[in-house]
């Protein structure tokens, strides 16, 4: 999970790029956002079948990553676009499991509060 890659929080037309190396030649790469876990896509790399150069995914209003499903080459670009109203966070590997983590949200929450007087 995120051992490849994750990008920072990405807003409404906000970009984020990966580099897919030699070594993940032959490899199949899930990703998901990880502020919903709803979308996943996958990067297959194959230096026979890939795409070389830029491939570019967008984040759709509804949230999907367009193409979901790729095939590049080692040393192609992988741009993610988000086009979509929610904030996205791209994250290598698979989505956790229900339980394995408690919040999600990228949202912040207070934790701890307290009051100072004067003397």
């Amino acid at each position: 999970h995120a051992s490849l890659f994750q990008s920072p929080r990405l807003n409404k037309g906000d970009s984020f790029s990966f580099v897919v190396t030699q070594g993940l030649d032959g490899k199949t790469i899930p990703y998901h956002n990880h502020v919903s876990h709803k979308e996943i896509g996958t990067i297959t790399v194959s230096g026979v079948d890939g795409t070389s150069g830029r491939v570019e995914i967008e984040t759709q209003g509804d949230g999907r990553f367009v193409p979901s499903n790729v095939t590049v080459k080692p040393n192609a670009e992988l741009l993610w676009t988000n086009n979509s109203d929610s904030v996205v966070r791209v994250t290598s590997g698979h989505p956790p499991s229900e339980g394995e983590h408690s919040d999600h949200s990228e949202e912040e929450i207070m934790i701890a509060s307290f009051e100072v007087h004067p003397r």
